[in-house]
């Protein structure tokens, strides 16, 4: 289970990181690193983990961060992640 956390945190973090990139959106990378890993242990939850994931990406973000376009930094944050599972599976 805490192997599933960390490799999960770990592609969260790299899209969250190519998102903030793409969109322009500043915030420093260890508060982005405790995003991924609040966002990935959320997502855990059984039932309600998606939706509670996404709100707390959502409220993390605005906390740390005073950039316009969040809703847009979580959307593209999570096509990036798909996308770096996609490229990290095909590696492995």
């Amino acid at each position: 289970m805490l192997m599933e956390i960390f490799f999960g945190a770990v592609i969260t973090f790299i899209g969250m990181f190519l998102a903030a990139k793409i969109t322009n959106f500043y915030i420093h990378n260890g508060q982005l690193a405790i995003v991924s890993g609040v966002v990935t242990g959320v997502g855990f939850i059984p039932g309600i983990g998606f939706i509670a994931s996404l709100i707390s990406a959502f409220a993390l973000l605005k906390l740390f961060s005073d950039s316009k376009g969040i809703l847009l930094m979580v959307i593209v944050s999570w096509v990036m992640s798909i996308l770096a599972l996609m490229v990290f599976s095909k590696i492995i």
